[in-house]
Parts: C-alpha cells; structure tokens; sequence
C-alpha cells in the first residue's frame, strides 16, 4: 500500500511572529557599541523631526530595564496596559504612537491609540504591570498598527542588534557613535561582528562631532577625531549624520521637549531635520529591498 505523498509545506517567515508590525512600512532600530552616544537623544528627535512633516511614526523603548523616551518626549513615567496579551501603543505628542514601559511607574496613560485597524475590544481592560522578558516579547505584543517608519532604541551595546536582526529580518540597524577614538574603535568590532552576522546596517550617525556655540555660531573640537570616515569606507556605509552638541539639546530632553520643535531654525535643529529624513530614506530602501 503506498503512502501519500506530503507537500511541502510553506516556510512561516520570522516576522509572523510579529502581527503588529504587518502594517509597518520600515523599521530601524538604534544600536550602539557602548554607553552614553546619546542615541536616545537622536531617536526622540528623529520621530519628532518626521511626525512634524505628517509621517506617521512610531517608537519602541526596547532598554528594558532603563527606559527613557518617555519622559524624554514630556511623558509621565508608563505603566502599559495589557488587553488579552495586546499590548497598544500610547498617543504621544505630535502623534507619535509609543511603546516606553516602565513597571515601577505607579498609574498607567490614559489614553492609548485609537485605530481604525484595531479590532474592537469586548474584553475589560485590565491594569496589570506588564513586564517584558525579551525585545523580541515587547515586539510580539505590540499592536502599531499603521506605520511609515518603526524607531527601535536598542539598549547598548552590540548584541542587542543581533538578536533583533535575526528576530526581524527586514529591520536596518543605524550605529550611533560619539566623535572619539574609542568610540570607533567599539564601533569597528561592532561591524566586523555585523558582517559575520549578517546584521543590515543602514549607515553611521556621528553625535558629539563638536560642541555649537551659540556667542560665535560655529562649531568648536570637543572630543579627539574618531575619523568615522575611514569607519564608513572600509565598510562601505554611508554617514547619515554628523550633529555638533548644543546644550540646549540636553534641556530640551531634560525638560520633556524636542530640540526640532523648539529650534527648529537652529543649526543643530536643521541637522536633525536631514539627517531624519536621511534616516527614513535608508529604511524606506532596506525595508524594499527585502
């Protein structure tokens, strides 16, 4: 008697893992070697810069156990919400949808976002602290809904992106580095794991490159030159961005305000803008690409 013969069956792609982020045009995620590059700083800024312009945006806080893009965009500390395992973004300011979760805040938001994708809920919400276990869990439950571009803030250090390269594959990966040898030197080995990996980066972004000075209005050294030239030709990326320090950028995050909305004419606010728009160019072609 023979046997039937199976059919193949169809390889599930990585990303069903994910429903809520079907609907997301391109993600990035912000990664670098070490501490202190101010990548959180450029993500806040990054979203704020495109939302303004009408692009539906979205963040993802994914430092788990030091989260800081809320109160960096003026929000209270977040307790999320969970609706049957669904975790919804929170309505920030200039529309930008966010998952920042902080369990030791003491309320959850008010509000969440309202989405013509999402289906009704029938179910009580319940208040429970939702603590995430992994990247991959905060990205599992979380329902974005409709996106052109999906900022992840990587904790650092290396490994972080890797894992959410191999999570999701079409995500890009934006290295941030402070203009320092060291930094560079971190960066490098970064790369050279990257390339093994086959981790997509999407391009360099140089913070710090020089302190602003509003008195004389230009652009003084602050740190020793990393040369992230040689780092973006040796490895064949590009530079999306190289931004001076303005302490009013630090305020700004201090006090709950993007730099781009309340300098929008600032040197340093124009830089943002580009390199934003550089940012979600180099996504949009990765996210294509496939």
């Amino acid at each position: 008697m023979s046997s039937a013969v199976k059919e193949p069956q169809p390889e599930i792609a990585v990303e069903s893992r994910f429903p809520g982020l079907s609907q997301v045009k391109a993600i990035v995620a912000f990664a670098s070697a070490k501490g202190g590059t101010g990548k959180s700083t450029m993500v806040v800024n990054f979203a704020a810069a495109l939302a303004l312009k009408g692009r539906k945006i979205g963040i993802a806080d994914a430092d788990l156990e030091a989260p800081s893009i809320a109160p960096m965009l003026g929000l209270p500390r977040v307790r999320l919400i969970s609706t049957r395992g669904i975790v919804d973004p929170v309505n920030g300011p200039y529309g930008i949808r966010i998952v920042a979760n902080d369990p030791s805040a003491a309320e959850p938001p008010a509000n969440f976002a309202a989405l013509d994708t999402f289906e009704p809920i029938d179910a009580p919400i319940t208040a429970n602290t939702e603590e995430f276990t992994s990247i991959e869990d905060l990205l599992t439950r979380s329902r974005f809904g409709s996106l052109d571009l999906l900022l992840i803030d990587l904790p650092s250090g290396f490994k972080n992106a890797i894992r959410l390269a191999r999570a999701v594959d079409r995500a890009g990966v934006v290295m941030v580095l402070p203009a320092s040898g060291a930094a560079a030197a971190a960066v490098r080995r970064a790369l050279d794991q990257a390339r093994r990996e086959g981790v997509r980066i999407l391009g360099l972004i140089e913070n710090m490159l020089g302190f602003y000075c509003g008195n004389c209005h230009s652009v003084r050294p602050l740190l020793p030159n990393s040369d992230v030239g040689t780092l973006a030709r040796d490895f064949d990326l590009p530079i999306l961005g190289r931004i001076p320090f303005d302490s009013r950028l630090a305020e700004s995050c201090d006090t709950g305000h993007a730099f781009v909305r309340e300098y929008p004419d600032a040197p340093v606010g124009k830089l943002l803008n580009e390199t934003a728009q550089a940012v979600l160019a180099a996504a949009t072609a990765a996210s294509t690409r496939g």
